[in-house]
């Protein structure tokens, strides 16, 4: 006589689900911070491309309008965000955590995600394949590349307080960490002498000196290895 529930089928099942977790969360985090890498290095090219699909995406808003007749106030709280991703545009990637057109798209992404929940919560003929993709390209794709895109100031940033005072000093001088002079044709130009750093990285960053400071053995381990493999 067979048991109605496997135990050990059980057990393996849930081991290996919770693996399959932790290898889908690192392989994420590596791609996001891969694609942050890309942005960063490409900020033009990201910019033109974003422009397109913002610009591609209020179009289909207007066709799913007049074809499919879905709610009218999702439709037109989904351009009016895009409208205001787009505004972003101006300054990208960078970004003021304070501007109207970041907290404009902060309340819009909001309003946008509760009013697609609300409309098909009470529809059962649509699967939960079909709301993912249809949100993914429709709601969240614009604000995810905004995620590992947009930069702020670096030297405003916590983490890179300390690793600043040092370089501080030798551009009183006008010369660069490596010892080489400073073009003069940065001096007098506000904001010339500060990186930019998207916000994704500069988390990744943060959390990184963060268990350094917590776990400073590891990083010594980490650095022996590295010194071992050169």
């Amino acid at each position: 006589m067979y048991r109605t529930t496997p135990l050990v089928s059980t057990i393996v099942a849930w081991v290996g689900a919770y693996f399959f977790l932790v290898l889908l969360t690192i392989s994420l985090a590596s791609g996001l911070y891969y694609i942050a890498e890309i942005i960063e290095d490409n900020p033009r090219t990201s910019k033109k491309l974003l422009s397109i699909y913002i610009k591609a995406t209020l179009a289909v808003h207007v066709i799913v309008l007049i074809f499919d007749r879905p709610s009218i106030l999702c439709i037109l709280t989904g351009i009016a965000t895009h409208v205001v991703y787009y505004l972003i545009l101006r300054r990208f990637p960078y970004v003021s955590l304070g501007s109207p057109e970041f907290i404009g798209s902060c309340v819009g992404f909001i309003c946008s995600n509760w009013g697609w929940f609300q409309y098909y919560y009470f529809r059962t003929n649509f699967t939960i394949e079909f709301f993912l993709g249809f949100m993914i390209p429709m709601v969240w794709l614009v604000p995810f590349v905004y995620f590992v895109s947009l930069s702020t100031e670096e030297t405003l940033l916590p983490y890179a307080t300390s690793h600043h005072l040092s370089s501080a000093a030798e551009e009183v001088l006008g010369r660069t960490p490596s010892g080489s002079s400073r073009p003069s044709s940065s001096r007098g130009v506000p904001g010339a002498g500060k990186k930019m750093k998207s916000s994704f990285l500069w988390l990744y960053h943060f959390i990184r000196q963060k268990r350094d400071d917590v776990l400073p053995e590891f990083s010594l381990e980490t650095g022996r290895g590295g010194a071992k493999a050169l």
